[in-house]
């Protein structure tokens, strides 16, 4: 993160953000992160998926990234005015002292354009209770990946993940059917 820090302190407007989860569909980014813009398809070499916690919001578990030897994780570079960080830390439960859900990562996305970026992202810090997506969380995701157009393949492993079965509200889809109208 020590990166990402100088980049801040140079005077830097705008950073760039590695979104896997919710953060793939434009609708959610820009709730907490008016500010993103798309600018390219990556993926981080070495990690995968995976799904831990209980965040009400989201009706079960959230996604996060797990170092694993020999797979690869797809997602979506977005470029962000500093003015949203803020916003963007709260909205992943980042705390100042790393007792948070999310601690932010630097990670090294090689786009589908071949050019390899220098992105932030986040990563759970509690990885010990696995839990079930909710099928409103695998939607978004979902409904991601098919918008920014990743791989065929992932998509397909991704609607693979089973689900928790959760058939309660979940506030922050009313929040998107919101921000997609505007």
């Amino acid at each position: 993160m020590r990166n990402f820090v100088r980049f801040m302190m140079a005077g830097k407007d705008t950073f760039l953000y590695f979104g896997y989860g919710s953060n793939l569909l434009k609708e959610r980014i820009q709730i907490n992160s008016p500010t993103a813009q798309f600018k390219a398809i990556g993926n981080v070499q070495d990690y995968r998926l995976g799904f831990y916690g209980s965040w009400s919001r989201w009706g079960g578990g959230v996604a996060t990234i797990d170092p694993t030897p020999g797979h690869t994780l797809w997602g979506v570079v977005w470029q962000i005015g500093m003015e949203n960080l803020d916003a963007l830390n709260k909205q992943e439960g980042v705390k100042d002292n790393d007792q948070g859900v999310y601690r932010p990562v630097e990670l090294s996305v090689k786009t589908s354009t071949g050019e390899t970026l220098t992105c932030r992202s986040y990563r759970i810090i509690d990885t010990s209770q696995p839990n079930l997506p909710s099928p409103q969380y695998m939607e978004v995701l979902l409904g991601g990946a098919r918008q920014q157009g990743l791989p065929e393949e992932y998509i397909r492993e991704l609607a693979e993940i089973q689900t928790n079965d959760y058939k309660g509200p979940v506030q922050i889809m009313e929040d998107l059917k919101k921000n997609s109208k505007s």
